[in-house]
């Protein structure tokens, strides 16, 4: 957390103790992700790494000073600088994600417009994302979320009107398997049928012929071959129903 800064952060130490409860936080939970600065989680703690490295640099201008050390303020400019570009190439965004996932192409135009058909007062499910555009709504899940109890030991759940994953897109922190996993329990949910399909999108609703609904997804699936994350012949159809329409 201290490396944006070259650790020049500790050289302000005291105005760090400012954010210590922040701190405490995050070193006492047991989830690593909360640890991290990969995630919002460490977000109240930037202030406050920020103003000690404000304060600590000042400190060690000021040292350097009554050291008779020259150029001390462009050296740490400097060290700021290079250190800032190597976040820049090499933080959490850049290596661990493409980014051209960042772009708006035509398949994000496509989730877009989908979006839209989803009526603002409907209760849905989501990947990770997709969900950012839908947080606003009052109940908004994030698949497999609330299907799935074991993803997050929570076995209470409100209704939901539409499921909207993107096969394509593997959520953060679940193998490809897995994500075809949650994917497949999911359909085996006769509550919903397939409402919408479109490039690599596909919209679930409550209600309709859900057994027709597996009939077209699997039709799709067929021409996509191995390129999602699920292939037709996970989609749960029984011998009986397969041949007998």
């Amino acid at each position: 957390m201290l490396a944006p800064t070259a650790f020049l952060a500790l050289a302000g130490f005291p105005y760090l103790l400012l954010g210590l409860p922040f701190f405490g936080i995050n070193f006492l939970h047991q989830q690593t992700s909360i640890a991290t600065f990969m995630y919002q989680y460490n977000a109240e703690l930037i202030p406050f790494i920020f103003i000690a490295t404000i304060f600590g640099v000042k400190l060690l201008i000021e040292l350097s000073a009554k050291w008779k050390l020259n150029n001390a303020s462009m050296a740490f400019s400097i060290l700021l600088i290079f250190v800032s570009l190597s976040n820049t190439f090499l933080g959490p965004f850049t290596t661990s994600s493409k980014l051209n996932q960042f772009s708006l192409n035509e398949h994000v135009a496509i989730g877009h417009e989908l979006l839209e058909l989803i009526p603002q007062d409907s209760s849905l499910s989501a990947d990770t994302y997709l969900l950012p555009h839908l947080a606003h709504r009052s109940s908004a899940y994030m698949f497999p979320r609330p299907f799935n109890s074991s993803f997050d030991n929570k076995t209470e759940k409100d209704p939901v009107d539409y499921v909207i994953p993107d096969l394509s897109q593997v959520i953060p922190g679940c193998s490809k398997d897995e994500y075809a996993g949650y994917i497949v329990e999911f359909l085996k949910n006769e509550d919903f049928s397939l409402y919408k399909q479109q490039d690599t999108y596909v919209i679930f609703k409550q209600g309709g012929d859900h057994r027709q609904g597996l009939r077209n997804l699997k039709e799709f699936l067929k021409t996509q071959g191995d390129s999602l994350d699920i292939t037709a012949d996970q989609v749960p159809i029984d011998r009986e129903y397969a041949t007998n329409p």
